[in-house]
């Protein structure tokens, strides 16, 4: 039985707690497995994950499934939905940060380790007219890798808008204690990480219905619309969320063209325009319903 497997060591990872603590340690990083910026300096490649999507891909990869969701696995293992799949893994690639923060792998010098900070703070065209950065930041700042907790506060906007207040706020005291050295920025994420713990909670094992699937991607695309998606690495969480919960509605079909020049503007992050991408993503609406 399944109680069998586990009791010899196999891990849950149909419960998404399980499954994003144990992807996310290599997929985001841990004190002891941290892909620092000297590392990537030498080859290795920006990080980037969303525990649905990358679930996803995993399960289908070159056409060969690696494991089957069908009636046995359900009745086994009792596959979770890919709503709370994506939020709780928000969650903990949001508390990677900063638990890899608290540790020793992100001393770097005057500034923690640069592989703390958001890749497009720095690395981005210098042809754009105008630099659009986080709301309350001024253009040009140094951002910690906030791309999860970005797309974790629209989200909130449709489920607890007073989470999502706390988190926005909690966001701006990481980043500006960011800019005042690594001690500052431990206070404020040592601040944050209880925040995400208790949102964590109050997701896990939570279900999504049709209303509330709708609600969320509404507040997806009004957070782009009030240019919260600055950077690439924001844009590239929101393009996965939008089509999984596409997927859940059963709309993913009939907006396949919008849905591909989501991916297609974000071939080349170079290229990116947060404006441009607002657009695009203005031009998925969510189905009405009861």
């Amino acid at each position: 039985s399944h109680a069998d497997s586990l009791a010899l060591g196999l891990v849950a990872l149909e419960q998404p707690g399980v499954r994003a603590a144990r992807c996310s340690g290599c997929h985001v990083g841990s004190a002891s497995r941290f892909a620092s910026h000297a590392l990537m300096a030498a080859g290795h490649p920006r990080l980037s994950f969303e525990l649905d999507t990358f679930t996803e891909l995993w399960r289908t990869s070159g056409g060969r499934e690696h494991y089957r969701v069908d009636d046995d696995y359900r009745r086994r293992k009792a596959a979770a939905p890919a709503v709370e799949t994506w939020l709780v893994g928000l969650v903990e690639q949001a508390r990677r940060v900063t638990a890899i923060t608290a540790s020793e792998a992100a001393a770097g010098g005057v500034l923690p380790d640069f592989a703390l900070f958001n890749c497009y703070s720095c690395h981005r065209s210098m042809k754009l007219r105008r630099w659009r950065d986080a709301p309350g930041l001024a253009p040009g700042s140094l951002r910690v890798q906030d791309s999860a907790l970005v797309l974790l506060a629209a989200a909130m906007d449709a489920l607890d808008p007073p989470a999502a207040t706390g988190l926005r706020a909690a966001t701006l005291d990481l980043h500006r204690g960011a800019a005042r050295g690594l001690p500052a920025l431990r206070e404020a994420a040592a601040a944050l990480d209880p925040l995400l713990a208790a949102l964590g909670d109050r997701l896990a094992g939570r279900r999504y219905g049709p209303a509330e699937q709708r609600a969320l991607l509404e507040s997806l695309l009004r957070a782009a619309d009030r240019g919260e998606l600055p950077d690439y690495a924001a844009a590239e969480q929101a393009a996965m969320a939008v089509t999984l919960l596409l997927a859940e509605t059963g709309r993913v079909r009939e907006l396949e063209a919008q849905v591909d020049a989501l991916f297609r503007d974000l071939a080349e992050d170079e290229r990116y325009d947060a404006q441009r991408f607002a657009r695009l993503l203005g031009r998925i609406s969510p189905a009405r319903g009861p």
